[in-house]
Formats: structure tokens, C-alpha cells, sequence
């Protein structure tokens, strides 16, 4: 049995019980208290055993006084509108006629009012078996006599033999020191049954949003918002109107599924820092590409808690679409042209992502099989390669390559290598890149002596040189593949050495490209120390500043 379930029967079995009584419904905001009152409870005791089932937000009331003339507002209206099948203008009309006469005291004179006041007072008392749902009660205003609504909710338990319900944050009402002592002092007195709301993500979810389990990214949407424990109904709808808003750009993906996903996953993550946290550290962490802050070991600042929560979410650093998602939820609007530009290097992570796997579906043939077939093999390798060869890297087809020259495959080799050079044309850069996937990691001797004839140029330019490229011009593309191919010895090198003045000038431009592999570049920098020109460019980095 649900919590809700066991909440329900607590307040059903309250609710048929023949002695009038007090029942106070707790729970933080937002966590669906009063939904689940208005669509659980009270709908189903309209044709109950009440004279009348009358729910009263306290919000903004000043007075019993005010809550005495919503209820005869009510009575009133339910009476000049019995058994009359009106239209909804004329009902309207009764319904603001019915307002006015609950206040008619205050616009009379002297006794008159008073003797007005007296009739609302004798008129109210004689209405019995009722349930009355006070809902709010913290909400009130910051003068409203919470002893007077005490004896209000107790003379209508007794005298009026009736059911009230109170739904309150009590939380929020303790802390007002004058009102949590009266609180504290009346409620064993007059609260018959204290309960508390519990709702869990997934039942949030749901609420926020009955067909959710239709969207493609439901499973991450849940995962995520149980990961962060949000119970509160106005988040999780706010999580799903941004997601959405995302979403209608790209809903021609070719991989919308994993886009939907990803975009899930920041939205929620960056819904709950806004809220948790405020605007400022969201910006940060919003456009912070690595999370690599200490944190210390003894009380942790409002920023290091938020770091701790990100990496225990899984999240170490900004993707190219999170600081859009971040500025959609900061300035309330989605910069569509901002999401295009980002979308294209989250696109091409995602065909990556996908040819490997295809890939690795023509090896799992040959590590499946006792006896592979060669040729069927060979077919499916080079249909991958004509699908999605510009999205393998060298050291990917390297495996497979060994995989053919232990099967004695010299020809299958070649078909390989040639179609695998002719899909990357165009596509250079990754050839030459010093990360696990590039040139100098190749195996293979055909392989790698090929690679290198047709890219030794650009592997060859010298780095500092590439470096003062992005100050003095030049072509942008051979200084990409050179940064990119550098080790991180070769980094640290050529950014000490003795033109080090003009290469720092054009570090920010060098991070500033969205082609280069600036996360080495920038730990690189880093590990430099704090002093002088680097300094400046490193405090600029740790702040996640623009550089």
C-alpha cells in the first residue's frame, strides 16, 4: 500500500467517524496537499453524509472575521443557485451578489452593521454537519490571530457538530516565534488527528502530469527527479514545460531519444540549483565546463555542498547545450539560434556514439561465433564504414584490422583501410588528435604508415607556431589539428618556452575555438601555477569566468 493510500484511509476512516473532530494535514509547499484533498477526498463527499463540504484558502486573510463572510459567501451562493439551471454569466452575477451580502455589515451604520453582523454570526452557527477544509493556514497574514482561529475551528466542532480539516507547511508557521507558541499550546487541545503528506518523486510525477509514462524520456525524468528527491508538484511541471520548450527544436532528430535524455537530466539538475541554491550559482555551474573544485573536509560552503550533490547526481561539467538550458532557466525564454549552434558538436558526439555501437555489432559476428564467416564479416565492417565511417576514429577500425590479419585476411585488411580513408576525407582533424583515439596510438603498421603519409603536414606544425596563429592569422585548420595532437608535455613546453609573452596573448582565443579539445589545454594551464600572465588566465578559468 502507497503512502497516499494509507494517508486516504486515515482521513476516510476520520471522516465517517460519527463524533465531530479536527484533523491537520502537513506536509512542505508544493508537495500536493491540497490536490490530493480536492481530488481524493473531497470530491468523493459530495453526495456524503454532510450538509456541505466548503474548502477556504487563508491566504492574505487578515480576520475570522474574513473567513466568516467566504463561508456565508458560500452558503449564500449554493442557495440563490439552487435548482436553477442558469448560465454561467447569470451564475456569475449570483456569485458576486452572494459576496457582497456576506460583507453587507460593513457598509451599514452604527447598530445597523452590528445588528447585520449579529444575523451573519446567528445564520453561520445554525449551519451543522459540515466539513470545513482550511487550507493555507500559514499562509495567512502576518496578523491573523491564530488563538482566534483555534476557538473558531473548536466552536465548530462542538456547536456545529462538524469536521474541519486544516492543511498547513507547519514548518513555515513555526517559524514565527508569537505563532508557534500559540500553536504549540493549542493543538493537543483542539487537533484531534496530525498527518503528514508524503509523496515520492514518481507519485509527483504523475501528478504533475498523468500520460508522463507516454514521453520517450520518462525513465530518465524519474531517475532524475528521485536522484534529487523533488516531491514539490510546481518544480517537476516547471521541469516538464522546459523540457518541452527544448524539445520542439529538435523533434526531427535523428537521435531525439538520447537528446530527449540528456536535456532531461540538465533541466531537472538545473531546476533544483535555481531553487535550492538561486540564480548566481546556477550561472556558474551552468557554464563551468569541469567540476574539478576541492572540497573541505570541515563545514562546507553553500558552493561546495552543490558541487558534492552535482557529482553525486553524475554530473562533473557543463555540455555544449547546458549553459542554453541555464539561461533558459534563468531569463525565462530559449535563445533558439544559441541551441542550433551548440546542438551540431552534441549531434556529432551522438553519431560517434551510435557507429561505435554498430561497429561493435559486426565484432560481436566474429566473438560470438565458433566459426565466423570471413566474408559476412568483412560485409558488415564495411557497411558500417560506409554509414558511419566519419564517425569512427583510427584506433576504433584498428582493432578490427588485427581482428582480419589473425584470420589471415590481407585483402579484407586493405578494403577496410582504403574506405575507411575515403569516408574522412573531409575529416582530418581526429587523425591526429593525442588522446587514446588518435595517429600515434595505431598499431597496425599499413594502417598507421597510411595515416601518416596523408597527414604528416599537419602533424608536423610546429606548436608555438599554431599557437601565434590565432594572433598573427593564418590557417586555423592545420593549427587545430596541431594543438589537438600535442601531448600534454608538448603543451607545457611550447607555453613556457621563450615567447611566452605573445603565445599567453592568445591562449583565451586558442580556448575560445569550439573545435579545439580545450579541457587538456586548460589543466595544462592550471598545472602552470598561479604567477604572472598565467596566473591571470588561470584564476579567469577557476571562476569560470569568460576569458
Amino acid at each position: 500500500m502507497s503512502s497516499k493510500e494509507k494517508l486516504k484511509d486515515v482521513i476516510e476512516g476520520f471522516l465517517k467517524s460519527k463524533e465531530p473532530g479536527v484533523l491537520a494535514l502537513k506536509g512542505p509547499w508544493g508537495i500536493g496537499k491540497t490536490h490530493f484533498w480536492n481530488n481524493c477526498i473531497s470530491r468523493k463527499l459530495v453526495n456524503a453524509e454532510f450538509n456541505d463540504v466548503i474548502t477556504i484558502s487563508l491566504f492574505g486573510q487578515s480576520s475570522i472575521e474574513d473567513i466568516e463572510s467566504q463561508l456565508l459567501a458560500h452558503f449564500l451562493g449554493s442557495e440563490l443557485n439552487e435548482d436553477v439551471d442558469d448560465s454561467g454569466s447569470i451564475k456569475r452575477a449570483r456569485k458576486k451578489f452572494s459576496n457582497l451580502l456576506s460583507r453587507f455589515e460593513e457598509y451599514l451604520p452604527g447598530s445597523y452593521g452590528k445588528l447585520a453582523k449579529a444575523a451573519k454570526i446567528q445564520y453561520l452557527s445554525n449551519k451543522s454537519n459540515l466539513v470545513i477544509c482550511l487550507d493555507d493556514v500559514e499562509r495567512a497574514s502576518k496578523d491573523f490571530p491564530i488563538d482566534e482561529l483555534f476557538g473558531f475551528v473548536e466552536k465548530v466542532r462542538e456547536k456545529q457538530n462538524s469536521k474541519v480539516v486544516l492543511i498547513l507547511n507547519e514548518e513555515f508557521l513555526l517559524e514565527d516565534r508569537e505563532k508557534k507558541k500559540i500553536y504549540e499550546l493549542f493543538r493537543e487541545k483542539v487537533i484531534d488527528i496530525e498527518i503528514t503528506f508524503h509523496q515520492t518523486p514518481a507519485e509527483t510525477l504523475l501528478v504533475a502530469n498523468p500520460d508522463a509514462r507516454e514521453f520517450i524520456y520518462f525513465e530518465q525524468l524519474q531517475a532524475s527527479l528521485v536522484a534529487l528527491n523533488i516531491c514539490n508538484i510546481r518544480l517537476t511541471k516547471r521541469c516538464l514545460s522546459h523540457i518541452e520548450t527544448i524539445l520542439h527544436e529538435f523533434e526531427h532528430a535523428r537521435h531525439f531519444k538520447l537528446f530527449a535524455e540528456r536535456i532531461a537530466q540538465s533541466v531537472v539538475l538545473y531546476v533544483w540549483i535555481y531553487h535550492t541554491f538561486g540564480s548566481e550559482l546556477l550561472n556558474l555551474i551552468g557554464k563551468k565546463v569541469i567540476l574539478d573544485d576541492d572540497i573541505s573536509d570541515g563545514e562546507m560552503t553553500p558552493y561546495e555542498t552543490l558541487i558534492k550533490r552535482c557529482r553525486e547526481y553524475g554530473y562533473h561539467g557543463a555540455e555544449p547545450l547546458d549553459g542554453v538550458i541555464a539561461d533558459l532557466i534563468l531569463e525565462g525564454y530559449l535563445d533558439s539560434e544559441s541551441l542550433k549552434v551548440k546542438s551540431v558538436s552534441v549531434e556529432y558526439g551522438l553519431r560517434e556514439i551510435e557507429a561505435r555501437e554498430k561497429l561493435w555489432s559486426a565484432w560481436n559476428i566474429y566473438s560470438e561465433s565458433f566459426e565466423p564467416d570471413e566474408k559476412v564479416m568483412l560485409l558488415e565492417v564495411l557497411d558500417v564504414l560506409n554509414q558511419h565511417g566519419e564517425y569512427i576514429y583510427p584506433t576504433q577500425i584498428d582493432r578490427v584490422i588485427s581482428l582480419f590479419r589473425g584470420l589471415g585476411s590481407q585483402a579484407g585488411c586493405a578494403q577496410i583501410i582504403d574506405l575507411f580513408l575515403k569516408k574522412n576525407l573531409n575529416n582530418r582533424q581526429k587523425f591526429v588528435t593525442s588522446d587514446s583515439s588518435g595517429i600515434k596510438f595505431v598499431e597496425d603498421e599499413e594502417f598507421r604508415t597510411r595515416l601518416e603519409l596523408e597527414y604528416r603536414p599537419e602533424i608536423e606544425l610546429d606548436l608555438q607556431t599554431a599557437f601565434l596563429m590565432y594572433r598573427e592569422g593564418g590557417d586555423l585548420s592545420k593549427a587545430r589539428l596541431a594543438i589537438n595532437n600535442a601531448s600534454t608535455e608538448a603543451l607545457m613546453e611550447a607555453l613556457t618556452s621563450g615567447k611566452i609573452p605573445k603565445v599567453v596573448a592568445t591562449t583565451a582565443s586558442v580556448l575560445g575555438d569550439p573545435e579545439i579539445k580545450s579541457e587538456r589545454l586548460t589543466a595544462v594551464i592550471v598545472a602552470l601555477g598561479s604567477d604572472g600572465e598565467f596566473g591571470k588566465v588561470r584564476a579567469r578559468l577557476l571562476l569560470g569566468l569568460e576569458l
